[in-house]
């Protein structure tokens, strides 16, 4: 899962060709959305988050105080180093229609394309999901997709948004130190800095600031940039 912030390609889940008949039905399935949609996404904020941001309140419009060691260490020590879990084996059939994605990603898409790939993979979230559960690797794994469909549609608040729900459960199941959730964690805030429109970039910055604190540090350059933003608001 670390790769380069939004980026995705076929060597990502290890992609065949995708059979182009498979694709025109897909065509047949879906509605169209409207073209500039954004994506809901239902994030539940980790309670080690929560926890993090009631110990060291962040006002929106003043300058966000530096959280303290302390406040850190307060932290559940099982969600602080938590051993990463071995996921269960995907079946064949999901497996087959992720990489599909992948592969649809990796080459030029129309508008009506990125729909149907995001409409696929929100089908293939809530099959996952049903299959095995939030606390695992393998819906961990779509919903990152989802993010980065996201931003290659040009929604930078949604992917946002999806990569600080994927911190936030990479987190429960692997810790806040394992390089899975750190890569979530840069991707949210790459997301972030993409958002263009200033009402937005500000919400988000509040909601993914008890996240960089706990995963990438106080003192950490993504941390401090968005501390420094609230405090300019």
């Amino acid at each position: 899962m670390a790769r380069p912030w939004g980026e995705v390609t076929a060597e990502f889940w290890a992609v065949p060709e995708p059979e182009p008949a498979a694709y025109a039905e897909e065509a047949v399935a879906y509605a169209e959305p409207a073209p500039y949609a954004e994506e809901a996404v239902a994030y539940a904020e980790p309670a080690a988050y929560a926890a993090a941001r009631q110990a060291v309140p962040v006002p929106v419009r003043q300058a966000p105080p530096v959280p303290t060691q302390q406040a850190v260490e307060k932290l559940p020590a099982a969600v602080i180093a938590a051993p990463a879990p071995i996921p269960q084996p995907i079946p064949t059939a999901y497996r087959e229609r992720i990489e599909a994605l992948a592969a649809k990603l990796s080459l030029p898409q129309t508008n009506l394309g990125m729909m149907l790939v995001a409409s696929e993979a929100e089908h293939l979230d809530a099959e996952i999901t049903a299959a095995f559960g939030q606390g695992d690797q393998n819906t961990i794994n779509i919903r990152e997709l989802r993010g980065m469909i996201a931003n290659l549609r040009g929604q930078s608040t949604a992917a946002a948004r999806w990569h600080l729900h994927t911190t936030g459960l990479q987190a429960a199941i692997s810790g806040t130190g394992h390089d899975l959730t750190k890569a979530s964690a840069r991707r949210a805030y790459a997301m972030w800095n993409a958002i263009h429109d200033p009402a937005e970039q500000e919400e988000v910055a509040a909601e993914i600031l008890p996240m960089l604190t706990v995963v990438a540090g106080p003192g950490a350059k993504p941390t401090k940039a968005v501390q420094r933003f609230l405090a300019g608001r």
